[in-house]
């Protein structure tokens, strides 16, 4: 599983891979986009991030957004069969990654820097990609844009997207002309 470089934007945004001195600002990053949970956040983050599938939106040398990508298996977390909602037991057989968190620094949100993580995260070596959303948060309608809702309870929402599998695959720092959005 690789990030891509999405190299063509007119906007300068690129797509990288979060270093370990990344840390500190992405731990910033997440502080600033969710300041109503800054306590513990970054713990939670810490706890399910696999840094190697994770990537960071970069302007003019600057990291503006991050996407912290997790392996924990949807049929790991939710019983894939519960009574009266989406039968996910097929789920079971594929290879999945959890979209931890995405965050935006607050003056760059609303310039698509979200958008391209996701597009980026789209080109996982994975069959799904699916996450946990805090009802406090209220962007249910931005993650619907891309993702079925599959479960929902008080607290949290859960939703998933399966993945095309005729992805090319591509390293960091090589343009990849199918990796354009």
């Amino acid at each position: 599983m690789n990030w891509y470089w999405l190299s063509r934007f007119a906007d300068n945004i690129r797509i990288e891979k979060i270093l370990p001195q990344d840390l500190p600002a992405v731990e910033e990053i997440l502080r600033k986009a969710f300041p109503q949970y800054a306590s513990w956040v970054c713990d939670y983050v810490r706890s399910l991030a696999d840094w190697g599938l994770s990537g960071k939106a970069v302007v003019k040398g600057q990291t503006v957004g991050v996407y912290i990508i997790g392996t924990r298996q949807i049929t790991d977390v939710v019983n894939p069969q519960a009574e009266g909602q989406e039968d996910l037991s097929h789920y079971q057989n594929k290879q999945g990654v959890e979209g931890v968190a995405l965050a935006v620094l607050p003056e760059f949100q609303g310039q698509g820097v979200g958008r391209k993580l996701k597009n980026a995260a789209e080109r996982l070596s994975a069959d799904y990609i699916w996450g946990e959303q805090l009802q406090g948060l209220n962007n249910l309608d931005h993650w619907l844009k891309r993702r079925r809702l599959v479960r929902q309870n008080p607290a949290m929402n859960i939703t998933l997207q399966d993945l095309p599998k005729a992805l090319e695959p591509a390293t960091i720092g090589k343009p990849t002309p199918s990796a354009e959005v």
